[in-house]
């Protein structure tokens, strides 16, 4: 008979909460605290790296007269600047942002809606608590609505009927508090698939830049060589170490769960925005490498398959080209209008 999902749920959780240091399904004021004394220590042991980054990366395009910190300081003026001129130019001329669309190809219906709700769960990922991300995710598929009458069915059972084959998901790992290179984000299991089906499916949604700990992080832009699928290229060195957190952080968790829904294929979707993003794009290519899957399976006689696909709202550029088109089959990027951080590249 195939396993039972609460009694794996369980064990998941269990593993998550004694696997590592980081706060899982809990959190309090006092890992707070020390989080944020650790970001500190972090940025005192690395201010002069941290530093060399920072002009490495804008000094050549800064007059020795201007002070770094003071340009830094007046980004918030030009962007608002920009974005009023940008909304001007779209009240005086209505049509401008329907001829921005007009040679784009159309979106399925199916599609906008998985990426409306990718965007809900990103936006979850900002929450301050634990409780917060499992009522979020409960609500995904609440059955309850206002109890409004039409045509002799409730809105709560036309909900229901509607919603009824739409992925629960159970919250096996979530920590809230970010460091260095450790992005916060939560991990899920669906809950409510087939006892036939041969996948397990996970979820994982990362989140961006909230904290001093993501702020060095982004500070730290540096291009680090990095290979995916035996293609040589360059990567953003925080999301890149972030990214390779992400997957090795929960690599026996993730074997452990394949162990014991007795199941040889992981489907796992990834979602970001900004910095989560960007992590999130580099786990999904360490996930999808053979290396992985022998990782997460019986090494080299594993016959575990790993598909590992990204949505992520406001990407960084984070890769050189190469390796850019090569993820073309497993990462959605959504950019707003003329957002600037997706186009912004070293």
């Amino acid at each position: 008979s195939n396993p039972d999902i609460a009694e794996i749920i369980q064990q998941a959780q269990n593993i998550a909460n004694n696997d590592g240091a980081s706060s899982t399904l809990s959190s309090s004021s006092s890992s707070s605290s020390t989080s944020f004394l650790s970001q500190v220590l972090y940025f005192q042991q690395n201010a002069k790296s941290i530093q060399k980054t920072l002009e490495s990366s804008f000094g050549p395009y800064i007059s020795d007269d201007i002070n770094i910190s003071d340009l830094f300081q007046s980004i918030p003026s030009i962007a608002a600047g920009h974005y009023y001129l940008e909304h001007q130019e779209s009240i005086k001329t209505p049509s401008w942002k329907r001829r921005r669309h007009r040679f784009q190809p159309s979106v399925e219906v199916m599609k906008v809606n998985e990426l409306n709700e990718a965007l809900i769960l990103s936006e979850l990922s900002y929450a301050d608590s634990v409780e917060e991300v499992r009522e979020g995710l409960e609500s995904l598929y609440d059955e309850h609505w206002s109890g409004e009458e039409s045509g002799g069915k409730s809105m709560r059972e036309k909900k229901k009927t509607s919603s009824s084959g739409k992925a629960q998901w159970e919250l096996l790992f979530c920590d809230t508090q970010s460091r260095p290179n450790e992005p916060s984000h939560f991990l899920a299991i669906q809950k409510n698939a087939s006892q036939y089906d041969d996948t397990l499916h996970v979820l994982m949604v990362v989140r961006g830049t909230k904290s001093m700990g993501d702020l060095i992080t982004d500070a730290m832009m540096e291009a680090t060589d990095y290979e995916y699928d035996g293609v040589q290229g360059k990567a953003h060195v925080g999301i890149t170490r972030s990214g390779e957190y992400l997957t090795k952080r929960h690599e026996k968790l993730l074997a452990t769960l394949l162990e014991l829904s007795d199941k040889r294929k992981l489907d796992i979707t990834l979602i970001g925005h900004s910095l989560g993003a960007g992590a999130a794009t580099i786990a999904a290519m360490n996930m999808n490498s053979n290396q992985f899957a022998k990782d997460i399976g019986n090494g080299e006689d594993s016959n575990v398959k790993v598909s590992a696909n990204v949505i992520g709202f406001g990407c960084p550029a984070l890769l050189s080209q190469n390796l850019s088109v090569m993820t073309r089959k497993f990462v959605t990027t959504v950019i707003a209008d003329a957002d600037v951080i997706p186009r912004v590249s070293g």
